[in-house]
């Protein structure tokens, strides 16, 4: 057998045999990530959003949503995704010590900032939740889209870190910060409302919930990551994640009865390079 020391299990080698005949049956498929170095890629984006941010002008309206396209030809039923729940911290203290518009327009550049850097992730904006984000990534690689999760995870949260704050700082504005939740698997696409108001391509299921909910119980720039997520992530990540405490009325259980589990990218012992 070969023992999985990270997921702390057994693999009888009739198995390992088999994934090996498996694999060389299939086409390679992968999902790199496109944005190249995020450190780079972040210092890129200062001049700009502080250039958004000091603008007054209302740019030109133009609406589009990917997500809809892909939904659109997605055929009803379940299918595997990696989804990232966004929510920024500090959009209260920072609507506070704003006005109404700029405010506004203070949240619009920030959102725009994350829904720009998510199709380099090979992710979709399924819906804004006011100061959040609710994302997905789809397969051909389901491997490849839980890597592409967490690494847009991380990216996210250095945009607002290393970008966004301080252009805050320059303008006198509060800083923001970030809480995100990472969860895998299965969600039903199927066409949602009615042509008389609204009707729209939409995904449904426990693993949408389930990000929202991990992203929910974390601390101020905390990226969670459920148990799905990790186990299917590659294994650079998953030396940087630690097992999380159970947050308070945690609901969500193992087929055994045992909580469902928790972990916090920390990125202490992460392969990074």
């Amino acid at each position: 057998m070969v023992i999985d020391k990270l997921d702390h299990f057994a693999i009888p080698m009739r198995e390992v045999q088999r994934m090996i005949d498996e694999a060389f049956s299939r086409t390679p498929t992968g999902q790199g990530q496109r944005l190249g170095s995020a450190r780079e890629y972040i210092q890129r984006r200062r001049e700009e959003i502080k250039k958004r941010l000091t603008d007054q002008t209302t740019p030109p309206h133009s609406f589009v949503d990917r997500s809809e396209e892909f939904l659109a030809q997605l055929p009803d039923g379940v299918h595997g995704f990696a989804v990232l729940s966004v929510d920024l911290v500090g959009s209260t203290k920072l609507s506070n010590s704003l006005d109404a518009v700029t405010n506004a327009r203070v949240v619009s550049v920030v959102l725009e900032e994350i829904a720009a850097v998510a199709p380099c992730f090979h992710a979709h904006i399924l819906k804004f939740t006011g100061d959040g984000v609710l994302a997905y990534i789809p397969p051909p690689s389901f491997l490849t889209a839980n890597d592409n999760a967490i690494d847009g995870a991380l990216t996210v949260r250095g945009l607002i870190r290393d970008a966004v704050n301080p252009t805050f700082a320059e303008l006198g504005y509060p800083a923001l910060d970030v809480r995100i939740g990472i969860e895998s698997g299965g969600a039903v696409a199927m066409t949602v409302g009615h042509v008389s108001s609204k009707r729209q391509r939409d995904l449904i299921g426990q693993t949408l919930n389930i990000a929202c909910k991990i992203q929910a119980s974390g601390a101020p720039g905390e990226i969670r990551i459920g148990q799905v997520a990790y186990q299917n992530m590659h294994t650079m990540w998953k030396r940087g994640c630690d097992r999380a405490p159970t947050p308070a009325g945690w609901t969500y259980t193992l087929p055994d009865g045992g909580d469902y589990p928790l972990y916090i990218f920390t990125a202490t012992g992460a392969i990074l390079k």
